[in-house]
């Protein structure tokens, strides 16, 4: 993982199917802190925890251009969003972002605590009507495969992408 960090220009990064260790996301963590082009973050089918996804988010709080994080298929839970709400916290100036957590381990109380961060970030970009800035969000959070107990889940998924497609602000 230390030769990631020469790799300043790198747009795409595709971990697919590699088993992370404790080791090797703590080296990931640190790199990506230095890749500030990587737009794709690839990690389906790595074995990572909700430990492990709570470091390499870590990493990404510096990283402006992240568009698409994919740790699909591994056993992220309830536990990494303490850390996923602090890398949405942190990362304000994003204008897409797909979050791809399917088949994990996310409960209901999992994914409202996300759509709550999510809400009020968005939010709290409505005061910037005044200063003439324009944002545009695209932001889709991929969680089909969790164990998520809601009823007519997907209209509330869909009410939520409408929140943020539907928000530009003048």
């Amino acid at each position: 993982m230390r030769k990631l960090q020469g790799f300043h220009s790198l747009q795409i990064l595709d971990l697919q199917d590699n088993l992370l260790n404790q080791s090797s996301a703590f080296e990931l963590s640190g790199s990506l802190a230095q890749m500030k082009n990587l737009k794709h973050l690839i990690l389906r089918n790595c074995n990572i925890g909700s430990t492990y996804a709570s470091m390499i988010f870590q990493g990404l709080i510096v990283n402006k251009g992240l568009e698409v994080l994919d740790m699909s298929n591994n056993q992220v839970s309830d536990n990494v969003t303490p850390a996923l709400i602090k890398l949405i916290n942190e990362k304000r100036d994003f204008q897409t972002l797909t979050l791809g957590l399917r088949s994990n381990q996310i409960s209901q109380q999992g994914y409202n605590r996300i759509k709550d961060a999510l809400l009020k970030q968005v939010s709290g970009r409505r005061g910037f009507r005044e200063s003439g800035i324009v944002y545009r969000e695209e932001i889709k959070i991929q969680l089909a495969g969790n164990p998520i107990m809601v009823k007519d889940f997907q209209s509330q998924l869909d009410a939520l992408a409408q929140t943020f497609s539907g928000m530009m602000l003048i």
